[in-house]
């Protein structure tokens, strides 16, 4: 048999081993889910061959969590660039510096649908985000469009920021619920913002009474911010969750948020009340 028709026999009896493996799912579909793993272990096993270094008396796999450092930080989730039809959903990200970095999307649309992020590790507190947003580089390309939808952002950390941005345009935050200890947002520029925003239906909250959006070099407080036509349906208020320091976010039956949200066809359909809650979690009342 020649190295040509072993190859084939080889191709053969591994696509007959895939048939029988895969059942009735698509051809195309198991391809993809087996190349996305055999690339995820080709990846893995490259990058510990090259933190061990040629090094015998280390195994990288093997390391506590321990030897990562403070210093060692970077963002959660970075798509960022085209990102097209691309949905972040329902991610659990806590001490962390920056959650979910879209800076920028040069096309979309991008989505972040029901995530929760929560603290920041000691060495990072009062910086860092849960959202970083912002223009191309020197602006030269509008930025994409970005939906940001039911997400629960809680920080206690003494003068920490929802989030921030340079610049974002074509975004829109809805029913979401951000817990900051200063700025709720702020805008680290005094040019004029990106348009094609909107933000509405979400319950933007900060501890620091002297303190709520900065727009455009401007401290605004609700009324400010509503003024120029953001939040027109939105809360600022203290948020109920079941056991915020545990990291248990859901609402508690007072929450000032239940039924506030805007209904969004197709993603919050199913609510229980009378209209979706905001946040990343709905109100179940208990059965009776």
């Amino acid at each position: 048999m020649t190295s040509i028709q072993q190859r084939a026999e080889l191709q053969r009896r591994i696509w007959q081993i895939a048939n029988e493996v895969r059942g009735a799912v698509d051809g195309w579909d198991f391809k993809q889910y087996v190349l996305g793993a055999l690339f995820y272990r080709f990846i893995s096993e490259n990058f510990a061959a090259y933190m061990e270094a040629g090094d015998d008396s280390l195994r990288y796999a093997e390391l506590p969590d321990g030897v990562i450092t403070p210093e060692i930080k970077d963002d959660a989730i970075e798509p960022e660039c085209h990102a097209i039809n691309l949905r972040i959903f329902g991610n659990l990200m806590r001490n962390l510096f920056v959650g979910i970095s879209l800076a920028p999307i040069e096309t979309g649309p991008t989505w972040v649908l029901y995530n929760t992020v929560h603290h920041a590790r000691p060495h990072d507190k009062g910086r860092g985000q849960w959202l970083k947003i912002s223009t191309t580089p020197r602006g030269t390309i509008p930025m994409g469009e970005v939906r940001v939808y039911h997400n629960t952002v809680y920080y206690d950390d003494p003068g920490h920021n929802g989030f921030s941005s340079v610049g974002s345009g074509n975004t829109h935050l809805l029913n979401n619920v951000i817990h900051a200890t200063r700025y709720v947002f702020e805008h680290s520029r005094a040019e004029p913002y990106p348009a094609g925003n909107r933000w509405d239906y979400n319950n933007f909250y900060t501890l620091d009474a002297s303190r709520y959006v900065k727009w455009e070099g401007r401290t605004l407080d609700q009324e400010g911010f509503r003024a120029l036509g953001f939040q027109r349906n939105g809360i600022s208020a203290p948020p109920r969750f079941a056991a915020a320091a545990a990291g248990d976010f859901r609402l508690q039956p007072d929450d000032p948020g239940i039924d506030r949200a805007l209904h969004l066809p197709g993603i919050n359909d199913g609510f229980a009340g009378a209209a979706p809650d905001m946040g990343a979690h709905e109100y179940v009342p208990p059965a009776p």
